[in-house]
């Protein structure tokens, strides 16, 4: 299992940061929607499915008023 795919991240630069990492994943969703973001034994997530469900909880914890 691999950090980032290799197709991309030879392309985009490695985060540093959370905030950095916030902003790769994007870029990577944006790049390579359907590259594999998390692998488990329970399967895989895309990049876009990532950025889906982060964009999703943070519109909820918004909603909540959560800041």
């Amino acid at each position: 299992m691999s950090d980032s795919p290799p197709s991309v991240i030879g392309e985009l630069q490695e985060p540093d940061s959370e905030s950095d990492l916030a902003q790769a994943v994007e870029q990577w969703a944006k790049k390579s929607p359907e590259a594999v973001a998390i692998e488990s034994e329970e399967g895989t997530v895309s990049y876009e499915e990532l950025r889906n469900k982060t964009d999703h909880w943070k519109e909820r914890l918004i909603e909540a008023g959560v800041e």
